[in-house]
């Protein structure tokens, strides 16, 4: 069973009548930015990954892990080591440049234990092959550590949107430009059907969320009054 929270009774949003070519658009985007098809989408429907998936999967932490172990030690040997050692000596003798130093060095060690961290979960996603869904309103985020990738929460988890995964060669570009900014089909406040792999909570397919999803949801949930009054969902 799956662990129960506790949260008020929601009922299924009211949703804006959309005609099927604008729902069917929507559908296409999300297929064409997520990289899935028909058959991927009814296989996590029924809670299995396909083989096309795991290989995302699989391209996707070779990609991490390449850009960590490789790619990141590259970036800063080459990229910013001529300039840090030249300026090294200017920097050390100015309190300011010691914090920034300090700030920098900080920074690196967090990205390189965050993506480390992803790297192992997503490891066990594809080892595990475990799909899982939710559906509700999507709330937008943008993190302050990855200064280009946006976030979509719902139901109180959150998945990275973008920008597509590019690894830690995003620490080479800082600020980075609109080349490195892709666009994302995924929108406040709009209802969002989510089938994704638990551990590294990375989304493998999606779709518009329609009423029937609600009620699919809610028949696979167990539902219990708590002596709150408040409604846990498990």
């Amino acid at each position: 069973m799956t662990r129960k929270k506790k949260m008020p009774f929601i009922a299924t949003p009211k949703m804006p009548r959309v005609s099927p070519r604008v729902l069917n658009r929507k559908n296409e985007s999300i297929e064409a930015y997520l990289g899935f098809d028909a058959i991927d989408l009814q296989a996590n429907m029924e809670g299995n990954i396909t083989n096309l998936q795991l290989k995302r999967l699989s391209d996707s932490w070779w990609s991490k892990f390449l850009s960590l172990v490789i790619g990141l030690p590259v970036i800063l040997f080459s990229m910013y080591g001529c300039i840090g050692f030249a300026a090294l000596p200017v920097l050390l003798h100015d309190n300011l440049g010691i914090v920034c130093l300090s700030l920098f060095g900080l920074y690196l060690m967090i990205y390189v234990i965050r993506e480390g961290w992803q790297i192992i979960q997503l490891a066990r996603d594809i080892r595990e092959h475990q799909v899982r869904w939710v559906v509700g309103q999507a709330k937008k985020s943008t993190s302050l550590f990855y200064l280009t990738r946006d976030y979509i929460v719902i139901d109180g988890l959150k998945f990275a949107v973008d920008p597509q995964e590019r690894g830690c060669f995003r620490l080479a570009l800082l600020g980075q430009g609109s080349h490195y900014h892709t666009d994302h089909p995924f929108y406040r406040d709009e209802s969002y059907a989510v089938y994704y792999v638990p551990h590294s909570k990375t989304i493998i397919s999606a779709k518009i969320g329609l009423p029937a999803d609600y009620d699919a949801r809610l028949e696979q949930s167990v539902i219990t009054m708590g002596a709150d009054g408040e409604i846990e969902v498990g």
